[in-house]
Order: structure tokens, then C-alpha cells, then sequence
């Protein structure tokens, strides 16, 4: 859909191969479900939750492609010498550069909370408000499908440090700026309007690409892992 922001058509398939991959891997485990016979009512609502990852995947991908598409676009390194064009291109690349990132760690929470379901992980008794990585640690603790657990560890501590950043940046976007805040940043903006110094795109889209790798990764992992266990019984 974004595409057509830049006059090109919707993404082809093939065009992504690891976002076909984890596409084919969910619907593998939604007709798994399907064709299983006295599977507990759990696994349906699991399978309706599942299809949903479909849009989910697709809404950070297209964030993403935008972003990346409309950083190509900015060419200087102060706003002060930017054209109204590529400050416009610039603050478009902003826009959906945090869409993305917010989308990233959203994707994340829904995938802890099927893994949380899927494996019975209770993750609730303990935090009853949990995100994906308090979900890993207690499959860790408690020793719950280990051979996925590693493999999802591992993803985490590969992207630690995008992730960190990525993280810090939504936690300052969603939790910590109020009006004073603002007020304040603003007021820096009028006083240093003509150094201000753009965000570095090159490496905000590296961590936003790394991000997005750790996803598709983790539910590939998760959702391979799925069908073998529904199939196992």
C-alpha cells in the first residue's frame, strides 16, 4: 500500500523472500490446527491469532520500506540548508521511522503473548503485564521447549544492541515526552535552528533494518516450532 506513496506497486511475492517464508510459516501452522482432530479449544483461538501476524508483519514492513525509501531522499546534513521539499522528505522519513520502531517492539509483545499461550509459559502469574522478553525468560527458568528458548535467545543477543537503541527511543517517544517537554525542545529548536543537525538515517536505518530481521527470525522459529508441536500432540 505505502508503495504507492512513490508510484510503484504493492510488494510482489518473491520480492521478500524472508517475509514469504515466515508468511507460509504461519499459514502452515493456522491449517495444522485446521486439520488436527480434538485439539484443545485453546488451539483455535491460537490459530485465529495467528492469521492475524500477517498484518502485523505487513504494517512494519511497508513502515519500514517508507522510511528507508524516504531517507534515500535526504541529501543534507543541517535543516537550515535543506529545499521545503527535502525537509518535507525529511520529516516523512521521521514519521514512519518511528512507526516502525514502535511496530517492531508491538510485534514483539504479540509474539510473547502467543508463545505465552501456545506453550502455557503462565507468564501472567508472574508479571501480569509481560512483553516478549519477560516471556523468554521464564521459558528459560522453567525449561519450556528449550531447543526453541536457544534459538530465540540467541536471535536476542545477536540484535542486543540495535534493539537497545531502538528501545530507548520508544520508551522516549511513547513514555517520557510530556507538554513541558516539548516546550522545552522546541524552544531549543527556535535557539539552534541553524545547526540543528539531522538524525543520522544511515545508522537509524541499520538498526531499524536489524530489528526487523530479529522479528521475522523469532517468528519463524516460533511458528516452525508450532506445527511440530501441534503435530507431536
Amino acid at each position: 500500500m505505502l508503495r504507492q506513496l512513490f508510484d510503484e506497486q504493492t510488494r510482489r511475492d518473491g520480492e521478500d523472500a524472508v517475509f514469504q517464508n515466515i508468511l507460509q510459516a504461519i499459514d502452515r501452522f493456522c491449517q495444522t490446527v485446521r486439520n488436527q482432530q480434538q485439539l484443545h479449544e485453546r488451539f483455535y483461538r491460537l490459530e485465529l491469532f495467528a492469521s492475524s501476524f500477517a498484518s502485523v508483519l505487513d504494517e512494519l514492513e511497508q513502515s519500514r520500506y517508507a522510511a528507508a525509501k524516504f531517507g534515500q531522499r535526504v541529501r543534507k546534513q543541517y535543516e537550515s540548508e535543506m529545499t521545503d521539499e527535502e525537509l518535507q522528505d525529511y520529516k516523512l522519513f521521521l514519521y514512519f521511522y518511528k512507526n516502525a520502531f514502535i511496530r517492531v517492539f508491538s510485534a514483539l509483545d504479540k509474539l510473547g503473548y502467543f508463545l505465552n499461550e501456545m506453550f502455557e509459559v503462565h507468564t501472567e502469574k508472574v508479571k501480569p503485564k509481560f512483553s516478549y522478553f519477560t516471556v523468554l525468560r521464564q521459558m528459560h527458568q522453567r525449561k519450556i521447549h528449550p531447543d526453541l528458548e536457544e534459538q530465540l535467545y540467541k536471535l536476542k543477543e545477536r540484535y542486543r544492541e540495535p534493539m537497545q537503541r531502538l528501545r530507548e527511543k520508544r520508551n522516549t517517544e511513547i513514555h517520557y515526552l510530556n507538554v513541558e517537554i516539548l516546550n522545552d525542545l522546541a524552544a531549543l529548536r527556535r535557539q539552534f535552528a541553524d545547526s540543528m543537525r539531522v538524525e543520522n538515517i544511515a545508522a537509524n536505518m541499520a538498526d531499524l533494518d536489524a530489528a526487523y530481521d530479529m522479528v521475522v527470525q523469532s517468528m519463524q522459529a516460533v511458528f516452525v516450532h508450532a506445527v511440530r508441536s501441534v503435530r507431536k500432540g
